[in-house]
């Protein structure tokens, strides 16, 4: 099996105080060659730009469809190309082998590829001319106990070029299916988990536009006690350039219910953080609260992270869940 290494982006940031979800870099397959042996390696001014599509919520249990889009119109003829996925999930009892992967094959068919690592995988495509432009469909199923905020790196490269690749990552949330039985040696980790409907991954919102609403997901059907307060925090972060004021966020406890404005607690330039009503959560209870977003006119443009994280109001402990939203101007 050839060598590969997997360029890992750092997929989750600005999730909590002291709290910071990433995904760890991975090595594939052979170990690397001794200093000196790599004389055949050349570096390449040229990259393939890489891009994902994929839902915002995945059920575990149960197959779903991604795509890896190719644009090598600034990179080289590649004879050994390949392309690298890390896949990832927040949850204490994800382990390795939580996860199963599949491409799609140039004959159309679906194979597994290289497995390593536990949840990593590598997919050998063969040669890519340069100026090609191609999509590579991958689709991922999850055992059915995980849960949580899950991230899948992507990255494209050559043995024989190094430099040459791109990387990207979606991050979405994997939510068990309705009515699953976990087993019981499996279902070791009892948070509560927090999750997004309604935003899918890098969505847009206009600076100065209206209200963008979604809601999100209070899931304890795992959970060992009812939460007597069970504390929602938020932070919405504009490329490091946040100001006070330019996000505005407002939230209901119930359909129909007047909504409230969120209470800011600290405002710095990676972003501002906001706390939203503390609520009983029973256990095995699933809720879900309506929330909306508005960015201020004159807000800075570029990717923005929203992240939410919620637990019981005197632990530590928290489950988060994390959407980039492309903020365009007004």
């Amino acid at each position: 099996m050839k060598s590969h290494r997997i360029a890992v982006a750092v997929a989750a940031a600005a999730i909590a105080p002291a709290l910071l979800l990433s995904a760890p870099a991975v090595a594939a397959g052979k170990p690397a060659a001794a200093a000196g042996s790599q004389t055949g390696v050349a570096a390449e001014t040229g990259r393939a730009a890489l891009s994902a599509k994929g839902p915002g919520n995945v059920t575990a249990g149960a197959w779903t469809e991604l795509q890896l889009t190719v644009d090598n119109r600034a990179g080289r003829t590649m004879e050994d190309f390949y392309a690298g996925l890390d896949t990832f999930v927040v949850a204490d009892d994800f382990k390795g082998g939580d996860s199963e992967l599949e491409y799609r094959a140039k004959d159309g068919s679906w194979q597994q590829p290289f497995a390593f690592g536990g949840n990593s995988y590598s997919i050998d495509w063969g040669r890519v001319e340069k100026g090609a432009v191609f999509t590579i469909d991958v689709r991922v199923r999850y055992a059915s106990h995980v849960a949580g905020h899950g991230v899948i790196n992507a990255s494209v490269g050559s043995r024989a070029h190094t430099g040459w690749g791109g990387n990207t990552f979606l991050s979405f949330d994997v939510q068990p299916a309705d009515g699953v039985r976990v087993p019981l040696d499996k279902a070791t980790d009892h948070s509560a988990r927090v999750a997004f409907t309604g935003m899918p991954p890098e969505s847009g919102i206009r600076a100065g536009g209206g209200w963008r609403q979604f809601q999100l997901v209070m899931d304890n059907r795992r959970g060992e006690a009812d939460i007597a307060n069970f504390k929602l925090l938020m932070t919405v972060g504009l490329a490091g350039r946040m100001q006070p004021g330019q996000a505005l966020v407002d939230y209901r406890t119930s359909p129909g219910a007047p909504w409230q404005p969120w209470k800011v607690t600290r405002n710095a330039q990676m972003g501002t953080f906001g706390s939203l009503s503390p609520t009983k959560l029973a256990k095995g209870e699933l809720r879900t609260m309506d929330v909306r977003l508005r960015i201020a006119h004159g807000a800075p443009t570029g990717k923005a992270v929203v992240s939410v994280w919620g637990g019981p109001e005197k632990k530590p402990q928290a489950r988060s869940t994390t959407r980039v939203l492309d903020v365009t101007a007004g």
